[in-house]
């Protein structure tokens, strides 16, 4: 086992950690109750049991909030929903349309085996229940910025999170002054690094830290490796921030001094690809940082080949 937090865990009047050390998912205690983040399918019937420890009647829990349209946070809804087929998903417009794309379900299934596989080897979980239906259903589609009473004292803000996925959002609960990031900050690697994650797009996703930022929150749920208590030393936001652009400066260096984006990318693999990163596949992690490479040279007007660096004319700094 891995990770030292126990869960479940109350972490703040109105708000329960469960999962493990890989995945985060919080249980709102509101009317009817909240899960955020959805995990992959073998999650579920940990989170199920522990939910059940905590004596909880399932058919409390009216809502599960899925952040974003990757695998590692969509995949476990076709397990929510065939154990408590009364759970309404909710998510953004296009989040849906990211999810009803052939090519991303078969994608999906691949990798969710693969983690499965990695879990029960690391005996975080015994039992992978079989994946069920190929298609993943948003329940309730809402605009990003929608602000959701959920019975008294509790208030869902949504916000839109461009950058690191299309479709992406964060959820505030100002009763509690905790802020569900999902991975718009990266991919938390304990104590204090993260794995930048702007996978769509760069000066967004830095916006996007920065917008979440302002909402000075005390603690932080992030979607892997526990949850953040903001201010005890650390600013957890100009962390991701800062590793953020050194890294995007380290890529657009080493493009504009002739080194190809294959070459690029396999530095990145090589640097990255230990610790909880591990619980992906290594095609997972290479497309990463295909991605970052790409991202990053496009915002410099650097086309990223394995011919050399390019410098379009119409480029801006």
């Amino acid at each position: 086992m891995i990770g030292s937090i126990s869960y479940p865990q109350q972490i703040t009047p109105r708000v329960t950690i469960l999962g493990n050390h890989f995945f985060s998912l919080y249980l709102i205690h509101s009317q009817p109750k909240v899960i955020i983040e959805c995990g992959v399918r073998a999650i579920v019937p940990l989170v199920i049991d522990q939910i059940k420890g905590l004596g909880i009647e399932l058919e409390e829990i009216g809502f599960i909030f899925l952040m974003h349209p990757h695998f590692d946070h969509a995949t476990g809804v076709t397990i929510w929903k065939q154990e408590m087929p009364w759970l309404k998903v909710v998510g953004t417009p296009l989040c849906q349309e990211v999810l009803s794309r052939k090519k991303t379900i078969s994608f999906f299934r691949d990798q969710d085996e693969a983690i499965s596989e990695f879990l029960v080897s690391q005996g975080e979980i015994d039992f992978v229940p079989p994946l069920g239906e190929r298609r993943i259903e948003i329940d309730h589609l809402l605009s990003p910025s929608a602000n959701l009473d959920m019975g008294p004292g509790v208030t869902l803000q949504l916000i839109d999170a461009p950058g690191h996925s299309l479709g992406a959002i964060a959820v505030y609960l100002p009763e509690d002054e905790i802020i569900f990031t999902s991975d718009s900050l990266g991919f938390f690697l304990p104590p204090r690094d993260f794995f930048p994650l702007y996978f769509v797009d760069y000066r967004g996703y830095l916006e996007t830290i920065q917008k979440l930022r302002d909402f000075r929150p005390k603690y932080i749920g992030i979607a892997h490796q526990g949850h953040l208590r903001q201010g005890e030393g650390d600013d957890f936001f100009a962390l991701s921030r800062e590793q953020a652009e050194r890294l995007h400066q380290e890529i657009v260096y080493d493009l504009n001094r002739g080194e190809l984006s294959s070459q690029v990318e396999e530095k990145l693999f090589r640097r990255f690809y230990n610790r909880e990163l591990r619980i992906y596949t290594p095609d997972n992690i290479k497309g990463c940082c295909s991605l970052l490479v790409r991202r990053s040279a496009e915002v410099q007007g650097v086309i990223a080949d394995n011919r050399g660096p390019t410098i379009h004319q119409d480029s801006r700094p």
